[in-house]
């Protein structure tokens, strides 16, 4: 008995064995998809997102579903650049910059995505509260500093490989988008319609919302987490200085591509599933306009009995804490290289006690954001200025990092990604433009 269970092919052979080993097989291949790639895939649709892409459905209907076709390529192209940044290089996005670029790069980058991913989360940490209110009738700000607390502990106590498993099952909240499309009964002929021909409108407000989901989906905080995290795979796995983490292999890359492709299609999936259910339901009932994630989702109340409430609410929560240990981490990563700290979720917090300190101080003035009464309305707004004004040069930079054959070893982009790239740059640029047109016309 006891040979039998240390011998593979005995146990291969035994009765039902070749199914056991499939099945490791396959849990083994789901478990390298459920890597970086994944996670900031899942974290781009947080409650930020969510409400933005509500509000297209609510707007346009289906009039923005087109979008989904060609951000796509876009942001996995972009996506895979950071994540080869991270493995290639030996570095985190922010400690490349800190370590060939000037010092002012680097100051910029820091105070904007401190400014930007610190209100964002101050939204996201309101629309888990507003979404556990919905669901138990206790007032809002009485869940902002708990769950604020239970995030802090998370990141700070958990190990490495145990935070990346709660974050990669966190990302199964996004399904229930999904299912509450399928509960609305959406015409699918129409949709499939919409999907692939653009209702294009030149409107004001076709323009500004087209610049607001392009904004929300290729965002700068996601460059900076995927990075970050890939070195941290790297550190997880031994290799625990830059020398021995430079350099990556083409296997590796293909593990990479499978897991960001992975991650950007759930993220635009989920996107897509959010504009048919609020298009569905919202737009063609005449109710145009969702300044809020709980609006949204208590406009979905009549949705399958209060089902659509209820799976609006579970999606919020989850995205939420998937999305705020992001925010505050990929700052914390560019305060680190700004500053000289010791790097790393993966790090005991005694041996770098002053990364962690950064990421807790941000969740905080988050929570104090939250008490200060202003509307998360305000809040994303005020986000989402200084992500499309980030966006563009960090674009720029990241296209010569990956062309420069001195930090990337040799894991150089190809002609088909700088394609890509310049197209991400020149969209990102000009919605960072027609955006701040509208403010300053008040469009």
């Amino acid at each position: 008995m006891g040979g039998t269970s240390h011998d593979p092919e005995g146990a291969a052979r035994a009765p039902g064995g070749e199914e056991r080993r499939g099945h490791a097989s396959l849990l083994r291949r789901l478990q390298r998809l459920g890597g970086p790639g994944l996670i900031t895939g899942a974290a781009d649709d947080d409650p930020a997102g969510i409400t933005t892409y509500s509000q297209a459905g609510a707007q346009f209907g289906f009039g923005l579903l087109w979008t989904v076709a060609f951000q796509l390529p876009l942001m996995s192209a972009v996506q895979l650049m950071c994540a080869r940044i991270g493995r290639a290089s030996g570095r985190d996005l922010a400690g490349v910059l800190a370590k060939y670029y000037p010092r002012w790069i680097l100051w910029l980058a820091a105070i904007l995505l401190l400014l930007s991913n610190t209100v964002t989360a101050a939204a996201d940490l309101d629309a888990v509260a507003a979404a556990l209110w919905i669901l138990t009738g206790i007032p809002t700000l009485v869940f902002v500093l708990p769950v604020a607390v239970a995030i802090i502990a998370l990141v700070t106590l958990a190990s490495y490989d145990r935070l990346r498993s709660v974050l990669k099952w966190t990302t199964l909240a996004l399904f229930a988008y999904v299912a509450a499309a399928f509960v609305a009964h959406a015409d699918w002929r129409h949709v499939l319609r919409a999907s692939l021909v653009p209702e294009v409108s030149f409107s004001g407000a076709y323009l500004y919302m087209f610049v607001a989901v392009v904004g929300t989906t290729i965002s700068p905080y996601l460059f900076f987490w995927q990075a970050a995290e890939e070195m941290e795979e790297e550190k997880a796995a031994g290799r625990r200085t830059v020398a021995q983490r430079r350099g990556t292999s083409p296997r590796v890359l293909r593990m990479i591509r499978a897991d960001t492709v992975t991650g950007m299609l759930v993220s635009q999936l989920i996107g897509y599933f959010v504009i048919v259910t609020t298009g569905t339901v919202l737009h063609d009932r005449g109710q145009y306009h969702i300044e809020s994630a709980q609006q949204a989702a208590l406009a979905l109340h009549p949705l399958g009995a209060g089902l659509g409430t209820i799976l609006f609410c579970i999606g919020f929560i989850g995205t939420g804490l998937l999305a705020i240990p992001t925010l505050i981490g990929s700052a914390s990563y560019v305060l680190a290289a700004l500053f000289g700290w010791r790097t790393g979720i993966g790090e005991k917090p005694r041996r770098a006690r002053r990364f962690y300190q950064a990421m807790a101080a941000a969740t905080l003035v988050a929570v104090a954001l939250d008490f200060t009464g202003l509307s998360a309305v305000k809040l994303l707004v005020g986000s989402a200025v200084l992500s499309g004004l980030l966006a563009p040069p960090l674009l720029v930079i990241i296209l010569v990092v990956t062309n420069d054959k001195k930090i990337m070893a040799g894991r150089t982009n190809g002609r088909f990604e700088n394609s890509l790239g310049i197209l991400a740059v020149a969209i990102m640029g000009l919605s960072a433009l027609a955006l701040l047109v509208q403010l300053v016309t008040g469009g």
